[in-house]
């Protein structure tokens, strides 16, 4: 197997990194430049207000709107309760100076989630400097755990004391001396960052989290990847550097990227880019998955299309849920789609069947570095509900923006039914007795639709209520877009009728 990464850091617009494995997309990650990520940032700030009611503060910490911080995420080694009580009152007061940590994007007119319990993340470990003990990963397990043991072990020696450590995923198989480093890196970060923050006396940024490309070879670079392929030359030293610190037996496997063919068209990948952002993807045997994300749950249908069928049903659906399970793991990852995932496998009879779909999936899911809970195959549906933990936010989000047509449903009214609605309305507005002319402009195609198929309507229309009708065509509406203009019936003055009066009647009278 052969793993490499990609990193696309040339453009000015936005940065990606991509993992193939054996040539096959398996990991994307995009930032765009000119949106600013705070999370993970960690700034001086200024308590403004304390919310009883809320058990929440809102801070000045140098963003345009205040930041929210929980009773639940302050620090009770850093602000001791009176008497024993935790309440936010009793803890935080107006003008009160703090560190604080960036845990969740601003969203809409929603401000910033903020933390107190510092953590910086290295290649291997989390260090919390303010915490107290260690912990492990919990997808590691068995001996592993035993083993890594030995790392608290000698820091507790060193230090006297064990600070809050703990051991990523990533940390399963490295040494003692790889965990020492990394700890030693994270050390030296903390203390530069704390120079900073006594340094600045008022709100604002103390320590910017690494950007897309740096996280990412933190993050994702394993030994297993046997190069780190870059197109700039200023980030490719980068990357040497941060691994020099880090990893240093690794640093020779950053290599620049000199063809003038764009590096992830050398690979092929842009092809495979595409279709993450397409709602069918193919399956090898001839199925298919359908993947339909909702404000709800994210819908994953699987169909077997025109899978290899063999003689026996039942192994043909086994085959076909089986790919499908391994594509759905790709494509959660690919995509970073969270929440509640719903997928309808083809049906099986057998329920050990199903429990070979099952464990492949969690099979397929074990490398992706998001929590995640699988379920079971319903045996009277074939449905399987599991839940993912978002980790970088969905990718549509950020590359793609609603369809102005469809305003997101992702269909738009037939020519038939536009026009027939647009008749409607024709109907209606002529109802009114002081129209005398109705001008209605429609795209092309609904405007020969309603001169031809609906003519006979719109004629009889004219004579039954004695307007004028006019049908002009505007390419730029869409199907379900007009404009309509009303000219009103012009009001005639007629003259007040003669009337008689009695100097008339009596002047005739002397004549």
């Amino acid at each position: 197997m052969s793993r490499k990464m990609l990193i696309n850091a040339a453009e000015a617009v936005e940065s990606r990194v991509a993992i193939l494995e054996d040539g096959v997309l398996d990991g994307l990650h995009v930032e765009f430049r000119d949106r600013a990520k705070l999370k993970g940032n960690i700034y001086r700030a200024t308590v403004v207000r304390v919310e009883p009611s809320l058990q929440a503060a809102f801070v000045e910490y140098g963003a345009e709107r205040h930041g929210f911080l929980s009773l639940s995420e302050v620090n009770f080694n850093l602000f001791k309760p009176k008497k024993g009580r935790r309440r936010i009152e009793d803890l935080l007061h107006r003008g009160d100076s703090l560190l604080v940590q960036v845990i969740r994007e601003e969203r809409g007119q929603k401000g910033a989630a903020l933390t107190t319990f510092i953590s910086l993340a290295g290649r291997y470990l989390v260090f919390m400097p303010d915490c107290e003990g260690g912990g492990i990963s919990r997808k590691i397990t068995g001996e592993d755990r035993k083993r890594l043991q030995a790392f608290f072990d000698q820091v507790k020696e060193e230090e006297g004391s064990l600070p809050g450590l703990i051991i990523r995923t990533a940390g399963v198989g490295r040494s003692v001396e790889e965990l020492m480093r990394d700890y030693a890196y994270l050390k030296e970060l903390w203390g530069r960052i704390r120079e900073v923050a006594e340094q600045r006396k008022r709100p604002g940024l103390v320590y910017q989290e690494l950007d897309l490309v740096m996280r990412t070879v933190r993050d994702y670079f394993s030994p297993d990847i046997e190069e780190i392929l870059v197109d700039d030359e200023a980030v490719a030293a980068q990357i040497r550097d941060f691994l020099q610190r880090t990893a240093p037996e690794y640093v020779e496997r950053v290599k620049l990227h000199r063809e003038k063919r764009p590096i992830f068209s050398r690979y092929q990948t842009e092809e495979q880019i595409a279709t993450i952002y397409q709602r069918k993807v193919a399956l090898p045997s001839g199925g298919s998955i359908v993947i339909d994300p909702t404000e709800a749950l994210v819908a994953i249908d699987v169909n077997s299309g025109k899978a290899n069928q063999s003689s026996d049903p039942e192994t043909t659906s086994l085959n076909s849920n089986l790919e499908a399970a391994r594509e759905i793991a790709r494509q959660l990852r690919l995509r970073d789609l969270g929440g509640l995932v719903v997928c309808d496998f083809i049906d099986m009879r057998q329920a050990k069947n199903r429990r070979k779909v099952e464990e492949e999936l969690r099979r397929a899911l074990q490398g992706d570095k998001a929590r995640f809970d699988v379920g079971s195959i319903s045996p009277k549906f074939g449905i399987l509900i599991l839940t993912r933990q978002r980790v970088k936010g969905e990718l549509m989000e950020g590359s793609h923006v609603v369809c102005p047509q469809c305003d997101g449903t992702g269909r738009v009214p037939s020519v038939a039914s536009a026009a027939t609605g647009h008749l409607r309305t024709l109907k209606a507005t002529a109802a009114n007795p002081a129209v005398a002319t109705i001008h209605l402009t429609v795209p092309p195609e609904v405007a020969a639709y309603l001169l031809n198929q609906h003519r006979r309507a719109v004629i009889d229309l004219e004579d039954r209520r004695g307007v004028e009708v006019e049908i002009d065509a505007d390419p730029k509406l869409l199907p379900h877009q007009s404009r309509i203009e009303i000219t009103k019936v012009e009001e005639v003055v007629e003259p007040p009728p003669e009337v008689a009066t009695a100097l008339d009647v009596a002047a005739a009278t002397v004549e």
